[in-house]
């Protein structure tokens, strides 16, 4: 995944807005660590949904 890149370039209108490692992003107040929070939510919530479904059954 990202993490293991060893630059990442973020994009904002097509210019570049942030660079570097994943760690270094995701510690900046920027749209990457904006864009992995929201990520990371999700993926929470529906991990949240598939226990919920398996314990109905």
């Amino acid at each position: 995944g990202l993490e293991n890149m060893d630059e990442i370039l973020v994009l904002e209108n097509g210019q570049i807005t942030q660079r570097g490692e994943h760690n270094t992003l995701v510690e900046q107040d920027g749209l990457y660590r904006q864009l992995w929070l929201a990520q990371n939510q999700l993926l929470t919530e529906t991990l949240d949904i598939n226990q919920d479904f398996d314990q109905v059954k």
